[in-house]
Formats: C-alpha cells, sequence, structure tokens
C-alpha cells in the first residue's frame, strides 16, 4: 500500500452568492489503502448532499472526507462508507 504524509484536493464551489476555490486536505496521518472507489464515493455523496440542499462547500467537505475514508480500506464495494459512518461524517 502507499501512505501518504499529506493528500490534498482542490475543489471549486459555486453559487449564486459568493464563489471560490478551497483545498480541503486528508488527516495528517492518512494511508491510501485502494483508490478503486474514491472518485464514485466523492461523486454520489457530492451529488446526494446537493440533493439534499446542503452549500457546495459543505457537500464537498463531507464527500470529500467519505472518499478518504472509502480510500483507508482495500477492495470497491466494502470500502464505501456505511449509513452509520454517513451519518457521523454529515453530524
Amino acid at each position: 500500500h502507499q501512505s501518504y504524509q499529506h493528500s490534498r484536493m482542490l475543489v471549486r464551489a459555486d453559487n449564486r452568492l459568493h464563489g471560490g476555490t478551497r483545498t480541503l486536505e486528508a488527516p495528517r496521518d492518512y494511508q491510501l489503502i485502494d483508490a478503486s472507489a474514491m472518485d464514485d464515493t466523492l461523486a454520489g455523496v457530492f451529488a446526494g448532499c446537493h440533493v439534499m440542499g446542503m452549500e457546495p462547500e459543505r457537500a464537498a467537505e463531507i464527500a470529500y472526507a467519505a472518499a478518504n475514508l472509502c480510500g483507508s480500506r482495500f477492495g470497491a464495494h466494502f470500502s464505501i462508507p456505511s449509513e452509520e459512518e454517513m451519518a457521523e461524517l454529515m453530524a
């Protein structure tokens, strides 16, 4: 597996009131195990949060946290955060 001391993702969040670019960072001790489902998790969680009416920046934060959680596990299907884990990320 690969270990990253620092991971970054550039997220652009625009809406009618304000826009901008923000860098979201993975936890300092983050270890990437398997990136197989990270992109699908990021996109799916972001879309779900958007449909629920969340601001783009908050949706991006939650989606990025879910993708990082997903990447810290091996495999695609079983690495996607559970409903309980998502509830914790959204709290």
